[in-house]
């Protein structure tokens, strides 16, 4: 019983856990190091150095990076981008729907 409580108490913890990483994502066919804002266990966005923004997506059983165009969407990733680094964890963000 305590090993699966402590299994289901992990999963809360990663379920709310907001960070910023660095990773190193195919993006257009290449190896691109960028910055990563993991929210939850529900979704990942990314900024790479070139000005490219974008979020993972679910296609069939595997994740692809997409890069988005649309103004609104490049300006909710920056937001989220800055409040992370601004140690701003909590609170109301607006962002793209990548599910």
């Amino acid at each position: 019983a305590n090993q699966v409580w402590a299994f289901i108490e992990e999963e809360f913890r990663l379920t709310r856990e907001t960070g910023e990483f660095r990773q190193t994502i195919s993006l257009d066919g290449e190896q691109v190091l960028v910055d990563v804002a993991k929210v939850g266990s529900m979704m990942l966005f990314f900024k790479a150095q070139d000005g490219r923004r974008g979020y993972a997506r679910r296609q069939g059983a595997a994740w692809t990076f997409v890069q988005t165009t649309d103004a609104g969407e490049i300006a909710q990733i920056d937001r989220l981008f800055d409040s992370l680094g601004k140690q701003i964890r909590q609170g109301w963000f607006e962002l793209p729907n990548t599910l």
